[in-house]
């Protein structure tokens, strides 16, 4: 029987970052294929063999990036092909790129000028990131379309909705280019990795915390592609 899988662009030029996702991901032990560049050549040739540019629906199930600036030109071409694919910024740098626009009061939260992004609060309920999406019905689109930018990752807050899983947190990004602090947080035998409130407030700001998922059992995301 085929496998359903799900798709993840990771553009990363920091090693440790992108050995944190991929930790990360391969600790949701569901079916999935990390799609790996280091530059955006090598992310423009990953995407052609992959998808193709005739259907806007048939792009990555998801994109994270590092930076703006590094891959500004990935951005773009993603967004032309591919405009359903959702995908989420860590950066660092404190102006908007090219077609960013930086929405009055945000502080540092960008949205794209054709208002497909939108700037999410700490505290969200489902119904609101269900809302937010252009495809909420589906399985993974029920990510929300979003950026999230914080000037020197400062309390950078992160939220993905993977299926069963509520919300993934990641109370301070920085933590993240430590691989043995991002490491000691993860359950293995779980889903996903989580740390109690108490030890959230014994460790400060470098802790990452999500939510458990309702059920262990199974994979927790599928998509639409299908592979032999």
């Amino acid at each position: 029987m085929s496998a359903r899988m799900y798709y993840i662009l990771l553009a990363i030029h920091d090693n440790s970052l992108m050995e944190g996702m991929k930790n990360y991901f391969e600790a949701l032990k569901g079916h999935y294929v990390l799609l790996k560049v280091s530059n955006v050549d090598e992310g423009r040739k990953v995407l052609k063999k992959m998808f193709s540019t005739d259907n806007p629906d048939e792009g990555p199930d998801f994109v994270i990036t590092d930076e703006f600036s590094g891959w500004q030109n990935l951005h773009h071409h993603i967004l032309e092909y591919y405009p359903n694919s959702p995908f989420c910024v860590w950066g660092r740098e404190t102006l908007p790129p090219d077609g960013f626009e930086e929405r009055e009061g945000l502080d540092n939260w960008w949205s794209l000028e054709d208002g497909s992004y939108k700037k999410l609060e700490n505290e969200l309920m489902e119904k609101e990131i269900i809302e937010s999406t252009n495809l909420p019905g589906e399985i993974f689109r029920s990510f929300p379309i979003y950026n999230f930018l914080r000037n020197n990752y400062t309390e950078c807050d992160v939220f993905i909705k993977l299926s069963e899983i509520k919300f993934v947190k990641i109370i301070n990004a920085n933590a993240a280019y430590d691989l043995e602090l991002f490491n000691k947080y993860f359950d293995k035998g779980a889903h996903s990795f989580f740390v109690p409130n108490k030890q959230v407030e014994e460790c400060g700001e470098d802790t990452f915390l999500t939510y458990l998922p309702k059920e262990k059992e199974g994979p927790l995301i599928q998509s639409r592609k299908v592979v032999e």
